[in-house]
């Protein structure tokens, strides 16, 4: 059974640990409607043009490769609405970090779903003792992430990147 997260207006599953129960063929069509240049437009470049089942089937396979990749579903309605990704690193110092992204549809903006589930991904990656630190980089005009994260006690930290603001989040202390 994948790691399942039920939140009180969403489900959230770990796509990682059981493909064979997914639909893929529905969220490579999701995909396509989620990933939609309002919604990519601070993102990588590779979340940029997934037009296609092809690129979007390209584009989960990525996301499964490098990171937990979390489907994002408004129970209600059982639809897929966004993702969640947590990218794991260890340090030299043996110091567990985890970065954290997130994405939903643009239809689903202003209506606390983020809030919901990244409150409930702290939780689980606290449970299951992935990281010490939860580190999330956001585009310095999304004021609504920005918010977001320091409303769940995310603390600015230093950045080098143009237009990129990164926050952390102490697990452990």
């Amino acid at each position: 059974m994948p790691h399942k997260l039920n939140t009180p207006r969403l489900t959230v599953l770990e796509a990682n640990s059981k493909l064979e129960i997914l639909d893929l063929g529905a969220i490579y069509s999701s995909i396509i409607k989620i990933l939609t240049p309002e919604v990519v437009s601070q993102l990588p470049p590779y979340f940029s043009g997934i037009d296609s089942r092809e690129s979007a089937q390209t584009w989960f396979e990525r996301m499964l490769d490098e990171s937990l990749l979390f489907l994002v579903y408004q129970t209600e309605l059982q639809h897929l609405i966004g993702f969640s990704f947590i990218y794991l690193e260890q340090t030299d110092e043996g110091q567990k970090n985890a970065h954290l992204g997130y994405l939903l549809a643009q239809a689903s903006w202003g209506k606390g779903f983020a809030s919901e589930l990244v409150s409930h991904l702290i939780a689980h990656i606290q449970t299951r003792d992935l990281a010490d630190t939860l580190i999330a980089g956001v585009n310095e005009s999304n004021l609504a992430s920005i918010a977001l994260l320091k409303k769940l006690g995310f603390k600015q930290s230093e950045s080098d990147v143009p237009a990129n603001l990164f926050f952390q989040l102490k697990l452990n202390d």
